[in-house]
């Protein structure tokens, strides 16, 4: 798993999201992000927006312990 779909997880968890809620806010069906999850699917741009829309964080939150690194 990659650090971006690390901290999605990490967000996701802390505020008792469903996995299958990720999902239907990008519009996918349920399975989609649990193919995002074990790498069978890459996650694009437009879905990591409205995760971040879901989330009310910026996209960039995804990316700072990247940056910090």
């Amino acid at each position: 798993m990659n650090s971006v779909v690390e901290r999605i997880e990490k967000l996701r968890a802390s505020r008792g999201v469903m996995k299958r809620q990720i999902s239907l806010v990008c519009g996918k069906d349920a399975s989609w992000y649990s193919k995002i999850l074990s790498g069978e699917r890459r996650l694009n741009i437009d879905d990591l927006e409205k995760i971040s829309e879901y989330f009310g964080v910026h996209p960039c939150y995804f990316f700072s312990s990247i940056v910090d690194e």
